[in-house]
């Protein structure tokens, strides 16, 4: 689940994400993303923190929060997860 952004009241967006750790997801490029419509806290393609939420119809993961990624190391891609940025202190 995404927050969206600037609606009159909290409102989340079911979205697909794959899973990298215990609560660590990038939310899928390979969706339709509405931007005329509507504005995800979190785009398509952020590697996000994630954590059980409890909504009005019961429990959801919801992303908190985005993580960097970067480095390359021996040719090969390396995630480095630095500090949490992000807004877990507003659930």
């Amino acid at each position: 689940m995404v927050r969206l952004i600037d609606e009159p009241i909290d409102t989340w967006q079911p979205v697909k994400a794959y899973k990298f750790d215990s609560n660590t997801f990038v939310i899928s490029r390979k969706q339709d993303y509405p931007t005329e419509i509507e504005e995800w806290e979190f785009v398509p393609g952020t590697i996000v923190l994630a954590r059980s939420v409890e909504f009005s119809s019961g429990y959801a993961v919801a992303a908190i929060g985005w993580r960097k990624y970067y480095r390359v190391v021996d040719g090969r891609c390396r995630w480095c997860y630095p500090d949490v940025v992000g807004h877990d202190d507003e659930l």
